[in-house]
């Protein structure tokens, strides 16, 4: 070649790499060159309700040209490759094809395409394949002890697909029945089961079309294996916490001993791992959860017991965990009591709990727990805690405050709380309201009787009866704490306590009001009890027109109050803080506040209306604002100095009658 021939080709090549750059020829066009083929889907639609055979008609395109298209669907598999020449591909390559399905229900159609390059490109394309529709209308249990069972059904066509020409029924022991067109829609199958084993009952519909349709159960047919008389498996249901239950399991006679066998415990609940022995004759134990339910639920054992040749046994117990009884307003009273199930009523609660044994604590969630039958909301009898103001979920507990349960009489009932002789109960978070009438004998809020209770953080309002309107004890041991009776119409006492013992912490009773039908009430009154108090509040109690009262009424047995406020109690006649309507066997005032009331023209801070010596009166402070008497000592009479207070000659007091002050 000559150098004018070479020179000519070398500048050609330049000026065509210019045209080429000035035209960006290597961006958008070769990338369209190399890209995989794009695919179009004309048939079938996507998501489509297909019938037997399936038209499949798609094409593919690509710059560079088409060399193959596939289409699979399952077992299902063509492709379409193009027949021109490799360098004269054609861009676009329409291809179909038809695809028979034979079992109803979802399928995919996968086609992919290949250009010149071999790069590949790919689309799903979802349809449902519409059968025959079984519907089994028969009850079918999970497990029975009995081999024979009936099935009865219906197979039909459905969006106008084919008919049903058959059904075929497979089950258990080898049993298999057909049913001609003739005899459908309706069909009905007497099946034999296999003992002691899982059956897989399977009804299988084809259409005229080719499609099957196939719905299939297992069940269980439970059938004892022989075993001694020996065999023993427990029998409980429920209960309060985790525990392992025996088992004695002994093959019959007639099993060769030598025979294998494999006992597989399955337990359900959070953290039991199935168990299994073989070769066993003798005892094991069923464990029960490793892991405490700690809202309540129930825990299903199941025993299963299977020889050389299959045979099967299972054995269930169901065990329901109770650490405590749940209620709710929106629970049920058929529910089992579990924080996720609770019950709806207290009372339902407290008859669940009696009935189970060991259960002894009730939690209530934050509502209102009325009552307008009977003559209490509820009856406590035996150990129980009721604790309230949790939350709807059971996952929080606050306060009667911020979230208050309610247990409310309503008009009729004769007190909220009952507990019975012998019961101890303690109450917690809750508000006791509307309960009782000033007509009821005793305890309009609570009635306790040679029994124990404990109040912590407890509202008792609006309640009422003729003696205790707020709580009444009868030789009872009763402890209070962070608690209020408020608001309560009482004939004669607001809390009244005979005999026993009362002891108060944080305690508050006031705007209560009182309509004797004798000349006086009183709001505390204590009657052979042994009282202390400390941090007691006893405030702006009143009573009707006419009548006395005594705030804290204290008649024998032993009487301690400190760190308290007695303050602003009285009607309009004769007002007296404290009387000691008998003596006590001991007595002290410590570091309590006493303030006297503006109405009434006798008020009187503390009176020995019988003699009361050897007490404690220290570091109290007295008011001597709306006090006629500060002190009346039944010997000595009236004192009202700081210098008679502080004189156990005139008090009667012992040695410890000091730092008692008197302010105006």
């Amino acid at each position: 070649m000559s150098k004018a021939l070479l020179s000519a080709v070398f500048f050609s090549v330049m000026a065509l790499q210019i045209s080429c750059s000035a035209r960006n020829y290597n961006s958008d066009f070769i990338d369209a060159y190399y890209a995989a083929p794009g695919i179009v889907v004309y048939s079938p639609a996507i998501n489509s309700v297909q019938s037997g055979s399936v038209e499949v008609i798609c094409e593919a395109a690509a710059l560079s040209g088409v060399s193959l298209v596939e289409v699979d669907a399952g077992n299902f598999s063509a492709s379409y490759s193009n027949p021109e020449p490799g360098s004269n591909l054609t861009t676009n390559l329409i291809f179909s094809t038809n695809i028979v399905f034979t079992v109803s229900g979802p399928e995919n159609i996968l086609i992919r395409a290949w250009n010149r390059l071999n790069t590949v490109s790919e689309t799903n394309v979802p349809i449902f394949i519409q059968g025959p529709v079984i519907n089994v209308t028969s009850t079918i249990p999970s497990i029975t002890a009995d081999t024979n069972l009936v099935l009865t059904g219906t197979a039909t066509s459905s969006g106008g697909s084919p008919s049903v020409p058959a059904v075929t029924v497979t089950a258990g022991a080898g049993f298999s029945a057909s049913f001609a067109a003739a005899g459908l829609p309706g069909w009905s199958a007497a099946i034999v089961l296999f003992p002691n084993r899982v059956n897989t009952i399977t009804v299988t519909s084809s259409d005229s079309a080719g499609i099957t349709t196939v719905w299939s159960t297992n069940l269980i047919c439970d059938q004892t294996p022989p075993v001694s008389s020996g065999s023993t498996f427990p029998a409980f249901t429920n209960v309060a916490n985790a525990a392992q239950a025996n088992i004695t399991w002994r093959p019959a006679d007639n099993i060769p001993s030598n025979v294998a066998r494999t006992i597989v415990i399955q337990t359900g609940g959070t953290g039991v791992a199935a168990r299994s022995w073989t070769n066993f004759t003798t005892n094991f134990s069923l464990p029960v959860p490793d892991v405490p339910l700690t809202r309540g639920g129930s825990v299903t054992d199941i025993v299963i017991v299977m020889d050389t040749v299959s045979n099967q046994a299972f054995f269930t117990n169901i065990c329901n965990f109770y650490p405590a009884l749940w209620v709710s307003p929106a629970g049920n009273d058929n529910a089992p009591g579990f924080a996720d199930s609770p019950l709806l009523t207290l009372p339902n609660a407290l008859e669940l709990a009696a009935s189970l044994g060991g259960i002894t604590d009730i939690r209530a969630a934050t509502g209102v727990y009325d009552s307008d039958d009977g003559s209490e909301c509820i009856l406590v009898q035996g150990t129980l805690l009721i604790e309230g103001s949790w939350d709807t979920a059971f996952s929080a507990q606050g306060n009667f405050t911020n979230q208050p349960t309610v247990i409310r009489g309503n008009s009729g009932i004769l007190r909220a709380v009952s507990v019975a002789p012998g019961a101890n109960l303690t109450l917690s978070s809750v508000i006791i309201d509307d309960a009782g009438s000033v007509t009821g004998a005793e305890g309009g809020g609570i009635r306790v009787s040679n029994a124990s209770l404990t109040l912590d953080s407890v509202l008792i309002t609006n309640c009422a009866a003729d003696q205790g309107a707020g709580i009444f004890a009868a030789n009872s041991i009763v402890n209070i704490s962070n608690t209020a009776v408020i608001l309560e119409s009482g004939r004669s006492s607001i809390l009244q306590m005979n005999g026993g013992s009362l002891q108060i912490n944080d305690f508050c009773i006031g705007w209560n009001y009182l309509s004797p039908a004798a000349s006086a009430a009183d709001v505390l009154f204590l009657s052979g009890a042994a009282f202390t108090g400390t941090a007691g509040v006893f405030l702006t109690n009143t009573v009707r027109m006419g009548a006395d009262l005594f705030t804290l009424s204290v008649g024998g047995g032993s009487f301690s109050l400190s760190e308290s406020v007695v303050s602003g109690n009285g009607g309009f006649q004769s007002n007296v803080q404290i009387a000691f309507t008998s003596s006590p066997a001991s007595c002290s005032l410590v570091s309590d506040t006493f303030a006297g009331s503006s109405t009434g023209y006798a008020n009187i801070a503390v009176s020995e209306i019988t003699s009361v010596t050897g007490q404690d009166l220290i570091g109290n402070t007295f008011s001597s604002s709306g006090f006629a008497v500060l002190y009346h000592d039944s010997a000595n009479g009236d004192l009202n100095t700081s210098a008679d207070l502080n004189n156990p000659a005139e008090t009667g007091a012992s040695a410890a009658s000091t730092n008692n002050i008197v302010t105006p």
